[in-house]
């Protein structure tokens, strides 16, 4: 484990500044070197659309024996509304149709921060981690 940067008073710190202790948020990916971002992989979904941050990521029902990484394309419009949603063949791992279904019905109801600057649809995708507890 990466103990921290030394400076000369010999604290310690992981980040900018010369504060004790870890940096980051508590919604970030453990694994990370890194202390800023506004993607992350947490409760079994990441996302990836820009500069916006999510404001709802539903999880989906998860009732199947498969389990894997379902991929759905979303288009979200300037105000972060879904407005479409696909399956992305490449980066999905599953051939479940029920999983598919509810990764799908999961995407179309996330939501976005707006982007009045944004195009009148923008692209990026959602992935969800399936992984049988029991």
């Amino acid at each position: 484990m990466y103990s921290g940067k030394k400076t000369n008073k010999g604290n310690s710190s992981e980040g900018p500044d010369d504060i004790l202790g870890d940096k980051g948020k508590a919604e970030g990916d453990i694994k990370s070197d890194n202390y800023d971002g506004l993607g992350g992989f947490g409760d079994g979904i990441s996302f990836s659309l820009g500069n916006r941050k999510a404001k709802t990521l539903p999880k989906p029902t998860y009732d199947s024996k498969d389990q894997g990484t379902v991929v759905v394309n979303i288009w979200v419009n300037k105000y972060g509304a879904v407005t479409r949603a696909v399956i992305r063949q490449k980066g999905t791992s599953v051939t479940d149709a029920k999983l598919w279904d509810m990764a799908m019905k999961a995407a179309r109801r996330a939501s976005f921060t707006a982007d009045l600057d944004a195009p009148e649809e923008q692209k990026g995708s959602i992935t969800y981690h399936f992984i049988k507890i029991n």
